[in-house]
Formats: structure tokens, C-alpha cells, sequence
């Protein structure tokens, strides 16, 4: 925690010497992929804003509930506070949509992991028991199979599933075959 919240401070006071602006958006055009959404550009205020939602999620997971102090709780409400806005523009974590020159190498992104394309994870019937009713989440996110999937690799009974994504290209929202989608940066 100590070494995260130096270079998290670090990184606080670099960006309070950056001035938004014309050069600062040519920089963050030029050295965030057009597969990561480049054309939202995250301005230094947005970056700060991350940073400080991100301090308060390290402080919360790091930390038994049972240890939290007084204190501890105000911390993580003023970094809150300070956090992500709604209209924030945050960093994204996308896909080529060849599946070349990404991190990802159109296999290491959580969207590709999921679904019928890779057949690496599937939707549990867990996770579709945590979406509430008229959740759209799930109603945009996951179809019903016709008949379910079991023994789905052939390996012995690993897992069995009724429920596949709907792939972002078409229409879905956690799940893509053709290598689309942005997955949230911030404060993950």
C-alpha cells in the first residue's frame, strides 16, 4: 500500500504541472491506441480524478472490514468525493480489431475470454442469479440457449451452462468474437 500511494502521489504531482490544452491533446492522441479510444482524451483533471477513486479502492480492498477505522472510512469517503465524475472521460483498455498490434493479441482481453467464439469462460448460472429483474445488464448482455450447454469442452464435467453473451457487435455488452469493445480502466 505504502509503495502504491507513493507513486499514485507521484503521479499527482506530475500531472498538476500539465496544462490541458492543444499540445497536451496532440500527446494523448498520439500515445493512446485508436483501439483504446483515442479521440476522448482523458484530461489531466479526469487523470487525478481516477487516481484518487483509485487510492479509495486500494485502501478498501486492502484492508478486513474488521480492521477499518474511524479514520480509514473518512479517508476512502474524501478520495471518493474527489473520485471519478460521470462525465469523466477515463482510459480504456480495447482490442485491433485484427487482433494485432494490442496487448491483447485478440486472446489476453476479458471480452475475448467469454463466450462461444473462445471457448475459454463461460456465463455461470451464479452470475445470472446476481442480476436483479429488468436488470438490463443482463437483458442486453446474456441470451438464454436453446437447449443448455453441458460438458461444454469435452473434458469431463467441468461446467454447464444456460447462458451465453450477446456478442457487442451484436448488440451485447461483455463478450465480442470479432474483437470490439472497451473495457473500463478506471479504478478497476
Amino acid at each position: 500500500m505504502a509503495e502504491a500511494d507513493k507513486v499514485l502521489n507521484d503521479c499527482l504531482a506530475t500531472l498538476a504541472t500539465i496544462n490541458p490544452g492543444a499540445d497536451y491533446n496532440d500527446v494523448m492522441t498520439a500515445i493512446v491506441a485508436t483501439f483504446n479510444d483515442n479521440t476522448n482524451i482523458v484530461s489531466p483533471d479526469s487523470w487525478k480524478r481516477q487516481i484518487y477513486s483509485l487510492q479509495a479502492r486500494n485502501l478498501l480492498v486492502n484492508k478486513k472490514i474488521k480492521d477499518m477505522t474511524a479514520a480509514d472510512w473518512t479517508q476512502i469517503k474524501a478520495l471518493t468525493d474527489k473520485g471519478i465524475r460521470a462525465t469523466d472521460n477515463i482510459f480504456k483498455f480495447g482490442m485491433d480489431p485484427s487482433g494485432t498490434n494490442d496487448i491483447s493479441s485478440s486472446f489476453y482481453h476479458p471480452y475475448a475470454f467469454i463466450g462461444e467464439a473462445a471457448q475459454y469462460t463461460f456465463a455461470s448460472e451464479r452470475l445470472i442469479q446476481d442480476f436483479k429483474p429488468g436488470d438490463q445488464r443482463l437483458i442486453k448482455g446474456f441470451a438464454q440457449f436453446d437447449v443448455p450447454k453441458v460438458n461444454i469442452r469435452g473434458r469431463g464435467l467441468q461446467l454447464g451452462t444456460r447462458w451465453n453473451p450477446i456478442y457487442i457487435e451484436n448488440g451485447g455488452l461483455y463478450a465480442t468474437a470479432t474483437n470490439q469493445g472497451l473495457v473500463p480502466w478506471a479504478a478497476s
